[in-house]
């Protein structure tokens, strides 16, 4: 039964810029996830902001921020990924708290006078490149979730900065 296991497995990683949509990445540096992005379907843009990369993806609707971390010099060998979304109605502390004890997928904060929502994932010793895809998708799940308790809290409609 392991040795069923050990060879399903992938035994090389893909590089940077031509990761196998289907392989196992080493990091998250911003071609790499441009090149899975394209392999998958997802419509998204490479920006700077403030001197720092950031892959905006557009997924059924919503806008979600993809934010290398943790790399070394530059944005090239980035082990951490920041997926969030931006709202501009942060809810109170209490609010903030009772939410985050039902979100599990992610959590909710508060960043100046906007409310983020986040989700960290790490890459070391490789990541399965399909695990992009499955965390936009589980990622906007939150989303909603969020949605929906915002606006049961609140009677309001959420609005999220650009809209």
């Amino acid at each position: 039964m392991i040795a069923a296991l050990l060879t399903a497995m992938p035994t090389a990683m893909a590089q940077p810029g031509g990761a196998d949509p289907e392989g196992v990445i080493a990091s998250f540096d911003p071609p790499t996830l441009s090149a899975l992005l394209d392999a998958y379907g997802y419509d998204h843009d490479v920006v700077d902001s403030d001197g720092q990369t950031v892959i905006r993806v557009a997924f059924e609707g919503r806008t979600i921020a993809l934010w290398p971390r943790a790399c070394n010099g530059g944005q090239t060998g980035c082990l951490g990924l920041a997926i969030e979304a931006y709202y501009h109605e942060p809810l109170s502390d209490g609010a903030i708290n009772d939410f985050n004890k039902t979100a599990y997928i992610a959590t909710m904060s508060r960043d100046g006078g906007h409310a983020v929502l986040r989700r960290y994932l790490m890459a070391d010793y490789g990541i399965a490149a399909r695990s992009i895809d499955l965390n936009i998708r589980t990622f906007a799940g939150a989303m909603d979730q969020y949605t929906a308790f915002f606006q049961k809290r609140t009677g309001l409609p959420v609005v999220a900065p650009g809209q």
